[in-house]
């Protein structure tokens, strides 16, 4: 298993407000992308969430982890 770091964030879009993630290895680095998101992103609505997740890395469990939604 490895640990990353996600930021989930909400954008407003033409077709709705749509929620994004993206993954980080470390900390510092989740906290970087969260702050260019709240410099960068126009469209960008309220803040950028982060937290720790634990993803397996066996094929079966990591397809897994990608279908359940979390991702």
């Amino acid at each position: 298993r490895m640990n990353l770091h996600r930021v989930t964030y909400s954008v407003d879009t033409e077709e709705g407000v749509v929620q994004m993630r993206k993954f980080a290895a470390s900390g510092a680095e989740a906290s970087k992308i969260a702050t260019a998101l709240k410099k960068e992103e126009p469209a960008l609505i309220g803040k950028p969430e982060r937290d720790e997740v634990d993803v397996p890395t066996n094929k079966a469990g990591l397809i897994a982890f990608l279908n359940s939604g979390e991702a």
